[in-house]
């Protein structure tokens, strides 16, 4: 199973990164050094798509525009998202799993069409 997560910095700085299984990385070291944080938080989007934030970026990071504007558009309308933002899905259970190639492709999409300046800028 393919195991990507979009990565989106405060900057504008989207890449793609590769997740353990969560055998592999019970609690979610990966997560938090992609995002820079020791505590991190889900944001449910969808049923099929999460976003991951520092729990504590309020007191330490700027806000994520385009984080915040994304979850906009999936209804978080009053809550600003700080640093840096992952994005993959998970399980019924909970378990963190990658984004599959399409859903992968879509959001990389929506996140490059944010109406957030300046534009997002796109790495593989």
């Amino acid at each position: 199973m393919d195991r990507t997560a979009l990565v989106l910095t405060s900057w504008g700085q989207l890449s793609q990164i590769e997740i353990p299984s969560p055998a592999a990385d019970p609690h979610g070291k990966t997560i938090r050094a992609a995002i820079g944080c020791t505590y991190f938080e889900v944001v449910r989007l969808t049923d099929a798509l999460d976003m991951w934030v520092d729990e504590e970026g309020a007191y330490s990071k700027v806000v994520n525009g385009y984080a915040t504007s994304l979850a906009q558009r999936y209804g978080h309308l009053r809550q600003p998202f700080w640093g840096t933002a992952l994005f993959a899905t998970s399980d019924h259970e909970g378990n963190t799993l990658g984004l599959l190639p399409d859903q992968a492709t879509a959001l990389r999409s929506q996140i490059i069409s944010l109406p957030v300046f300046p534009p997002v800028s796109a790495t593989t």
